[in-house]
């Protein structure tokens, strides 16, 4: 729940000094596509192939 609530907090300081949150996707995002193709290969028991950008 600690995480969640930083996340949260931290979201909500960016909308009220209109900037971008410290917890933004666009910083991690290949490493959110490896996982997301990680849990998919997992459940569909094959080789996911990741997309380049």
């Amino acid at each position: 729940m600690v995480d969640r609530a930083y996340s949260v907090t931290e979201m909500i300081s960016a909308i009220n000094e209109n900037r971008v949150p410290l917890t933004d996707i666009s910083v991690n995002i290949h490493s959110f596509a490896m996982i997301t193709a990680s849990l998919e290969s997992i459940e569909k028991r094959t080789e996911i192939q990741l997309k380049k950008n």
